[in-house]
């Protein structure tokens, strides 16, 4: 919300329109071990399934 200066939905809508959302849900992936701060960069770096067909 800070960095993008947003409120909190629309902050969740983002989050939960990019592709990490499915990451931290997959299993095989194991993001879940990893620190939230990568997992913000990794959100940073895809913020949405959109982005990724570029």
């Amino acid at each position: 919300m800070h960095d993008k200066e947003c409120d909190i939905l629309t902050a969740m809508k983002r989050v939960y329109q990019s592709p990490v959302v499915n990451w931290l849900q997959d299993n095989d992936d194991d993001l879940t071990s990893q620190s939230s701060a990568y997992a913000y960069e990794l959100l940073k770096r895809y913020p949405t399934k959109e982005s990724i067909m570029e």
